[in-house]
């Protein structure tokens, strides 16, 4: 029977690999790695919702 630990790797191990997938259909400057730019959480595009890609821009627009 399989552990709470053996689970949490199992899905790091699909998540990465979905992550992988994903970036070997990128077609430009996109960077699409299967999650979310700013929280991580696992998603098909960039953000997960608009209040992340706000939240990156802003983070982004204050290192400069």
């Amino acid at each position: 029977m399989a552990n709470e630990g053996d689970l949490g790797n199992k899905a790091a191990e699909e998540f990465l690999q979905q992550a992988i997938d994903n970036a070997k259909t990128v077609s430009g400057n996109e960077r699409l790695t299967g999650f979310c730019r700013w929280c991580k959480e696992p998603t098909a595009g960039a953000f997960c919702s608009a209040p992340c890609r706000d939240d990156y821009t802003k983070h982004e627009r204050m290192k400069r």
